[in-house]
């Protein structure tokens, strides 16, 4: 018999490995007629243990590294838009990345995470391409391929994140040669895009996206601090400050229950 090179074959119609990886439920349905041959079982046993633990890592070289970190979702909390120009009638309340960071770290450090500045960069990922000239309620968000340097780590839980702030939007922009009187940031839509562009792309860590919250002008919280603090600006500033840390809090404690629900940490 003389053996010759298959050419061509048919995709199989089962989940192959890298589909299985990406969905691990697929292996909890085990046909009713396996179900009572204890061979099948045990097999089918090793199988998902192997794929929810190790296949990922497919060698000690980290070849497949990126692969074993997860991103969680972005937790909503907070308008996540705001705008600088001459339409402000009150006093804008972006959060710098040294606030930002304050907030995150002390709020993870209730759960053990110490996060640091020493975070590592992630190459080649797609981030949001923004607009900040944009007119109504469309981001018009694209996506482009570029390095991210995340804003905190803890090393040894594998733990980091990356907040999308003012500076963010700016670097992230594309060129536009319109010009508004009115820049407009859309914090939670460049989460979310950024956040999808970072799944499977980790090295390993888990990472949480968080957004600058900012605030809504309309809404009634907002409407009683102007009104409260009438005539004052610097106060009205302070305490809508601190409603926008306050939001960024609860994203963060939202990304410590999901790292707990995930047995992370």
């Amino acid at each position: 018999m003389q053996v010759k090179p298959v050419v061509n074959y048919k995709s199989p119609k089962y989940p192959d490995k890298e589909e299985t990886l990406k969905n691990p439920g697929i292996l909890l349905t085990l046909p009713e007629r396996w179900r009572s041959n204890a061979y099948a079982a045990v097999a089918f046993s090793s199988l998902l243990l192997l794929t929810l633990t190790a296949c990922s890592r497919k060698d000690s070289t980290g070849e497949n590294e990126q692969f074993t970190g997860q991103v969680a979702p972005v937790f909503i909390h907070g308008d996540g838009r705001g705008s600088f120009g001459c339409e402000s009638v009150a006093p804008p309340a972006f959060l710098s990345e040294e606030e930002a960071f304050s907030v995150i770290k002390e709020e993870a450090q209730r759960q053990g995470i110490v996060f640091t500045r020493n975070a590592p960069s992630l190459q080649g990922v797609a981030i949001p391409e923004t607009d900040i000239y944009v007119l109504g309620e469309e981001a018009n968000m694209g996506r482009q391929k570029g390095d991210l340097a995340l804003d905190g780590y803890d090393a040894e839980k594998q733990v980091a994140f990356e907040f999308v702030s003012r500076d963010d939007i700016n670097a992230w922009a594309r060129e536009n040669t319109e010009w508004l009187s009115v820049e407009s940031y859309h914090f939670l839509e460049a989460a979310k895009v950024l956040a999808e562009g970072l799944e499977g792309r980790t090295k390993g860590i888990n990472l949480a996206v968080f957004y600058d919250p900012n605030y809504n002008y309309y809404s009634p919280e907002i409407q009683e601090i102007i009104e409260n603090s009438a005539g004052d600006f610097q106060l009205m500033e302070e305490k809508i400050k601190e409603r926008v840390k306050a939001d960024l809090q609860e994203q963060v404690r939202d990304f410590l229950n999901w790292l707990k629900g995930q047995n992370i940490i």
